[in-house]
């Protein structure tokens, strides 16, 4: 039990990993899809630009969807972690 406890937290911390990295790779790829209009304002939108669909092209839409997903990903996997093992106290 304890092996596959050890192999579920190193494919949860592989997971996690991957995840953050493909979610930095999407976060660029929106920001490459921002209109050329409206390329002055994503500074001042902070992180509220990833509810506004209109904001980018196609593939700035597309882009943004897999950075939320990554994201939601990212929280399942270190979550699992979390709760496979708990601080001593």
């Amino acid at each position: 039990m304890l092996l596959l406890q050890k192999a579920v937290a190193v494919v949860c911390f592989a997971g996690g990993i991957v995840s953050m990295l493909l979610a930095i790779y999407y976060y660029f790829s929106f920001l490459g899809g921002v209109k050329p209009e409206k390329k002055k304002y994503t500074p001042f939108l902070g992180p509220t630009m990833f509810f506004i669909p209109n904001l980018t092209d196609k593939e700035g839409n597309h882009a943004q969807r897999n950075f939320i997903l990554s994201i939601l990903a990212f929280m399942f996997f270190f979550g699992a972690l979390y709760f496979m093992f708990p601080r001593q106290s």
